[in-house]
């Protein structure tokens, strides 16, 4: 029976962090991912998984794209996490046949208009190197979570995200998050909770608290721009508590 090599093709909007076009075979259970650089001035990749299949009629297709779909979301995943980055798709999906797209899903929205801010590019050494760590046990319900949080570009919504993500794996108690991150750095800011009975708390609880309840001679403007201030040393230590348990 006749078939062909047909790609699904992922559009990915990577402006920092950008990868060198490549075969990337680690084995286990990712499939064979090509990644292609369209365009190092936007930061535009296809990341691309064949598929062999008799045709390309919709429920043929459907299936391999729903197949693709799950491979490249683990595939993601592990890469946002291992490199250290962002990867994002735009929403559009692509299928080729000898070379020529056609499109399956339109994107939605990322625009590809402006310069990249290029600071590093993925070689394919840099994926044999780390080859290993894509082949560690995953928890990929927290790992998709901590990714996520990460993926939002607005700095409060990303404060609150890393710190419910953090809040969840202690428990929920805010004294065990605070504990938590003490563990990390003796010497964070402390302050005396205003609800009394010589309660402390950590800067960043602090601020969390400044958010989420009315306090007195607290400023929204002075806690919104405190977050922005002390967000990348937070993004820190979430990932230091959070990382002893995505990987298993």
């Amino acid at each position: 029976m006749d078939s062909r090599d047909v790609n699904i093709v992922f559009p990915v909007v990577s402006k920092t962090v950008q990868f060198e076009s490549q075969f990337v075979a680690l084995g286990g259970i990712f499939p064979i991912v090509e990644i292609v650089n369209r365009d190092l001035q936007t930061g535009l990749h296809h990341f691309k998984i064949c598929k062999r299949l008799p045709h390309t009629g919709k429920r043929m297709l459907d299936g391999a794209v729903a197949e693709a779909k799950r491979q490249i979301e683990h595939f993601w995943s592990v890469l946002s996490y291992v490199r250290d980055c962002q990867i994002v798709g735009t929403g559009e999906c692509l299928y080729e046949v000898d070379g020529v797209l056609h499109p399956v899903t339109s994107a939605d929205g990322i625009s590809l208009f402006g310069s990249a801010t290029l600071t590093s590019l993925t070689s394919a050494k840099w994926f044999a190197t780390n080859e290993e760590n894509f082949h560690r046990t995953y928890n990929f319900d927290l790992l998709k979570r901590y990714n996520y949080s990460l993926a939002i570009s607005e700095p409060i919504g990303r404060f609150v995200s890393l710190y419910t993500l953090l809040a969840s794996q202690c428990a929920d108690k805010q004294q065990q998050v605070d504990d938590a991150i003490r563990g990390l750095d003796a010497n964070v800011e402390l302050s005396l909770s205003p609800i009394g009975g010589g309660k402390l708390e950590t800067v960043y609880t602090r601020l969390r608290n400044e958010l989420a309840h009315v306090r007195p001679n607290a400023s929204i403007f002075d806690t919104h721009h405190n977050i922005e201030l002390h967000l990348p040393r937070f993004e820190w230590i979430v990932k230091s508590v959070v990382s002893k348990r995505i990987v298993l």
